[in-house]
C-alpha cells in the first residue's frame, strides 16, 4: 500500500476509545481525535463490526464492566457511573439489551455472555485513500441489467481510465433513458472475460431492470446468474467519481493473484455496485466475484 494513513488513524481511534472507556464518549469526541468525518467513521465501524460507532463504544463499555461485576464488590450504580452512564438504570437497560440478563443476574449466576471484541484491523487493509474489507460470502438470486456493451483493453484502461469514462458517461448521460429501472441510482459495472483473449474484457456500464423490460436502442440486457459470490467492500474517503482502475489495482492484484488461486476459481465475470449519489465526499463500492468450478 502507498501509505497507512487510514489504518494508523483507525488504530489511534481504537486505542483512544479503550483508554477513555470509562468516560462519556460522544461522536464529536471521536471525530475530533481522528480528523476523519463522522459519517466515514460510522460506515467503517458498521462494516467491520455490524455496529454503529456509538453502539461499538457502548458494547466495549459493557464488556469492560463485566470484570468489575465478576471481580469486585462495587455496587451496580457505582459501576454504571464508572463507565460513563449518567443513570444506573440506563446501564442496566443497555446491559440487558446486550446480554439478555441484568448485571445482578450475571454477577450471581453462571450464564456466559458474548462480548463485542476490540475492532481487529487485520480484517481490513488500506488501498490509496480507502479501506478494503475481507470478503463476505452471499447467495444472490439472478437479476437483469441494461446498459452499453464496451470493449476495454486492459493496458489502455490502466493508462487512460477507459472503463471509468464509459461508466461516467453512462451514469450521468445515458441511464436516464432506461425506464422502469429497479434502482436507477445504483450503478452496476459488469465485466465479462472472453475465453480466447487476455488483452481485453467486455464491460457493460448498467443499472438493474426487470426481466423483459424494453431498453433504448443501442443498449443490451444482460442476465447475471444466481450464484454464491465473494463480496469485497471498498470504503473510500473521497468523491465516488474518483474511483478508477488505479484505485482498484491493489484490490484486483489480491483477488486475481491470491483469492482466485487459493479458492480454485476462474475469472469469468464480475461486477461492481455503487451509488455515486450516496454522498459527495465519501463512497462505498461492493465488488462481486462468483464462485465457479474448474473443469
Amino acid at each position: 500500500m502507498k501509505n497507512a494513513y487510514l489504518i494508523n488513524r483507525l488504530s489511534e481511534i481504537i486505542n483512544w476509545i479503550e483508554t477513555n472507556i470509562q468516560l462519556e464518549i460522544t461522536l464529536d469526541d471521536i471525530a475530533s481525535n481522528s480528523h476523519l468525518s463522522k459519517y466515514y467513521l460510522h460506515r467503517i465501524f458498521k462494516q467491520a463490526t455490524g455496529l454503529s460507532l456509538l453502539e461499538y463504544v457502548r458494547s466495549r463499555k459493557l464488556a469492560a464492566s463485566l470484570s468489575d461485576l465478576m471481580n469486585t464488590d462495587l455496587r451496580v450504580v457505582d459501576i454504571a457511573q464508572e463507565y460513563g452512564f449518567e443513570y444506573h438504570q440506563s446501564y442496566i437497560r443497555a446491559f440487558t439489551r446486550e446480554y439478555g440478563i441484568t448485571p445482578t443476574q450475571f454477577r450471581n449466576g453462571t450464564t456466559p455472555v458474548k462480548v463485542v471484541e476490540r475492532f481487529n484491523l487485520a480484517n481490513c487493509y488500506q488501498v490509496d485513500d480507502g479501506l478494503v474489507f475481507k470478503p463476505i460470502h452471499v447467495m444472490l438470486p439472478a437479476f437483469f441489467v441494461a446498459g452499453n456493451r464496451r470493449i476495454v483493453y486492459i493496458g489502455d484502461n490502466f493508462q487512460n481510465q477507459t472503463a471509468n469514462d464509459y461508466a461516467q458517461t453512462f451514469y450521468y448521460k445515458d441511464r436516464h433513458r432506461i425506464k422502469n429501472a429497479v434502482d436507477p441510482d445504483t450503478y452496476i459495472g459488469l465485466t465479462r472475460v472472453p475465453k480466447d483473449s487476455t488483452e481485453f474484457t467486455y464491460y457493460i456500464p448498467s443499472i438493474q431492470v426487470k426481466e423483459g423490460s424494453p431498453v433504448p436502442e443501442g443498449m443490451i440486457v444482460e442476465r447475471i446468474p444466481s450464484n454464491k459470490y465473494a463480496v469485497f467492500k471498498y470504503i473510500g474517503n473521497h468523491y465516488p467519481n474518483e474511483i478508477s482502475s488505479k484505485t482498484l489495482k491493489t484490490i484486483w492484484e489480491y483477488i486475481y493473484g491470491h483469492w482466485m488461486k487459493e479458492n480454485n476459481q476462474l475469472n469469468t465475470y464480475s461486477f461492481e455496485r455503487i451509488n455515486p449519489l450516496q454522498a459527495e465526499d465519501y463512497c462505498e463500492m461492493e465488488l462481486f466475484f462468483p464462485f465457479t468450478t474448474l473443469n
